[in-house]
């Protein structure tokens, strides 16, 4: 954990002041240590990542690190911090950890495909590069810490934050990055200070989520004035079979199948698709583009003929391991925006079956 972000940082519970105690590190930096709030709660930084979850949350998303990390300094850890006992229902929250913690961890590099950056910027419209300058970022919902890396060209400061151990791999690829900062943490009790940020993103997490509303709702509070709120949500309008066909499929079949198997077998739906778009597709555009337009998700599928094979195949992966997923028809984001607080607020149909909503706290 780069010391600068503790400026920022609060006790996601109380929201008071977080104290450090660095067992290993240096005089910016600490690898493990302790962060304790005013009322007492002690969250740990684990391999470099503050884990600022709450305590039963966090036991389920840590597993047996967390004990691990306690017993190793065992006058630090806080009460009732034990190894949780076998659950009978497995949480909403501890499913997405586990499934994007998995998947992000695997597809880690998908940064490096060239059009991934213009994929970015596609998604959080109508901002451009210059609109990033000099500021001060959070990316809720950060994965691999990707849109963390493209931010940090031309923002002052970026902070990514997951639920899943995905924020393994934003730290390893930001670690370098003397801007860019990245926190374990819940999305529904963000450990910031209220009104500081000048951009907040959440790129693909809100329709995952087991209340996209809420989380939605409550990301304006985090805005100064003047700053935007940006997410992007995927649409029901011309997206039939994803909303339909892949929901029944994942209810019935993939959702249920273990993680590693299901990677695997994803290989073939992506490999067909691969195929459909370099051979149908792809020369369409190239003889008949105003044919090509009418092809269900053309502009979609020739964005990813300019990426990698893993980008396709991570794509059909979390399409098909999804353990909650919303489609939302653009009426209802239009209710979404005018209920939201925000001014100045832009609904944008991106590569026509998605939805981004942005708007500027006033």
């Amino acid at each position: 954990m780069k010391h600068a972000v503790m400026d920022l940082l609060v006790c996601p519970l109380c929201k008071s002041a977080l104290h450090l105690k660095s067992f290993a590190g240096d005089s910016n930096w600490t690898q493990e240590g302790v962060l304790e709030c005013d009322r007492g709660d002690r969250f740990p930084i684990v391999e470099g990542i503050p884990v600022l979850i709450e305590p039963h949350l966090r036991q389920d998303v840590l597993g047996g690190e967390e004990d691990r990390f306690w017993s190793k300094y065992p006058s630090h850890r806080p009460m009732g911090s034990a190894a949780p006992a076998v659950e009978q229902v497995r949480s909403p929250k501890k499913s997405a950890a586990e499934v994007w913690g998995y998947q992000w961890q695997y597809f880690h590099e998908l940064w490096k495909d060239e059009a991934s950056e213009e994929q970015f910027y596609r998604w959080i419209q109508p901002l451009r590069p210059e609109d990033l300058k000099g500021q001060l970022i959070l990316d809720a919902g950060c994965g691999t810490g990707r849109h963390v890396w493209f931010s940090a060209k031309h923002a002052r400061t970026v902070i990514g934050i997951d639920l899943s151990f995905a924020t393994r791999v934003a730290e390893r690829l930001s670690h370098d990055l003397p801007n860019a900062h990245i926190v374990q943490a819940d999305i529904y009790r963000l450990p910031f200070r209220r009104a500081v940020f000048d951009r907040l993103f959440c790129l693909g997490v809100v329709h995952h989520l087991p209340d996209p509303k809420g989380a939605y709702f409550s990301y304006p509070e985090y805005v100064k004035k003047g700053g935007s709120v940006t997410i992007w949500v995927y649409g029901r309008e011309n997206n039939w079979f994803a909303a339909c066909a892949l929901e029944v499929a994942r209810s019935v079949v993939t959702r249920r199948l273990p993680l590693p198997i299901l990677k695997t077998l994803s290989i073939i739906p992506a490999s067909v698709l691969r195929l459909v778009i370099a051979f149908i597709y792809a020369p369409l555009n190239h003889v008949a583009p105003a044919l090509a337009k009418k092809l269900p998700y053309n502009t979609f599928f020739m964005l990813f003929h300019r990426l990698s094979f893993r980008n396709l195949w991570s794509m059909v992966f979390d399409q098909l391991n999804a353990p909650i997923a919303h489609y939302y028809r653009g009426a209802l984001m239009e209710e979404w925006l005018k209920s939201s607080g925000l001014a100045r607020t832009q609904l944008s149909h991106t590569n026509d079956m998605s939805w981004t909503l942005h708007g500027i706290k006033e």
